[in-house]
């Protein structure tokens, strides 16, 4: 297939556009470069061997998102373009409304200039809000308790319109749980210079001197040792599991929401012992005060996605801290704050 994916130089879109490469599928990524670098295409092209379409753009531009897929004409998409921190959410609400609701919307436009049928959105476990078991299943309320959530939520919805309009067309929402590690090569994974809101670059930052001590925040849930409960899901499995979505996507329903996860919980101090025997280090921590917009305890039923499309893990938590471990090591700039 011919296949627009925006936000492909991200982390995820990253992983995602190797494998979709690998499977001889023909794309063309759009970033703004916000929160990702050129760096990353060309290792892309160094791991796929392949030359690779790439549009500087802002999916809050619409007539540049008009240029772009009317020249390219892909025949589908994968949506990751947008703003991913729950923290930055609560204080920065509009500009997460307006890039990943708006952005949303400008895509599907330009999407139907073109009559491309098919959108693989990344969507995120956090729209399920505060499960009262823990494990969230795909019919669960969708509740959620800060402005990234429903963002995501928001932009589900319109995908499902869409799709109403028009029952020849597929949206599939991929509502990702916790993707951590990095590719086996070292060069593609999540950034460890700069800022780092999600829990395993924390980590690296602390494990490469460039921080004292890890803040993990809250040590007083109703858990097994007391931190949150989250499923951590390597990185490699989340970008297969985007592949065997358009390996399936014509025998699925018009709208379909699928979980990735691993299935299983992980208390934050486990994964931290996970990453402590990957890097050889012992990591210091230190227990502070809950944060808003966390929930205590969140994982995956992932049943609908091995039914659906064949879904499974095989990647352990150990593999993903050990790839993180590689990919910082060499990506690493310890003057990048300076």
């Amino acid at each position: 297939m011919k296949i627009i994916v925006t936000g492909g130089l991200g982390y995820i879109g990253s992983n995602v556009c190797l494998e979709l490469l690998l499977k001889g599928h023909e794309i063309c990524i759009l970033d703004n470069l916000c929160n990702s670098s050129l760096i990353v295409l060309d290792n892309l092209k160094f791991l796929s061997q392949k030359n690779i379409e790439f549009f500087n753009c802002d999916v809050r531009n619409i007539n540049d998102l008009y240029n772009v897929i009317d020249q390219f004409k892909p025949e589908g998409a994968y949506h990751f373009a947008g703003l991913k921190s729950v923290t930055d959410s609560l204080s920065n609400p509009l500009e997460y409304y307006d890039v990943n609701v708006t952005g949303t919307v400008n895509l599907l436009k330009a999407l139907t200039r073109v009559n491309a049928k098919a959108v693989v959105f990344s969507s995120s476990a956090t729209l399920y809000g505060q499960s009262a078991s823990g494990v969230c299943f795909e019919t669960d309320p969708t509740i959620p308790i800060n402005p990234y959530g429903w963002t995501k939520l928001m932009s589900e919805q319109v995908l499902r319109d869409w799709v109403e309009a028009d029952r020849s067309r597929r949206a599939i929402c991929l509502r990702y749980f916790n993707p951590i590690g990095a590719h086996e090569s070292g060069l593609l994974g999540e950034p460890v210079n700069g800022k780092q809101a999600n829990l395993l670059p924390a980590l690296i930052d602390v494990w490469l001197k460039r921080t004292g001590e890890l803040a993990v925040f809250g040590g007083d849930y109703n858990t097994f040792d007391g931190t949150a409960e989250r499923d951590y899901v390597h990185i490699y499995d989340i970008a297969n599991g985007h592949v065997q979505v358009l390996e399936h996507i014509c025998q699925m329903s018009s709208f379909e929401t699928l979980n990735l996860g691993t299935g299983k919980s992980t208390t934050v101090l486990n994964l931290i012992r996970e990453f402590e025997r990957a890097c050889g280090d012992e990591i210091p921590v230190n227990i502070c005060d809950r944060r808003d917009g966390d929930s205590q305890s969140c994982y995956a039923n992932v049943e609908k996605a091995r039914q659906l499309i064949g879904f499974e893990c095989r990647k352990t938590l150990y593999e993903a801290c050990v790839d993180a471990c590689n990919y910082a090591t060499k990506n690493f700039d310890p003057q990048h704050d300076r």
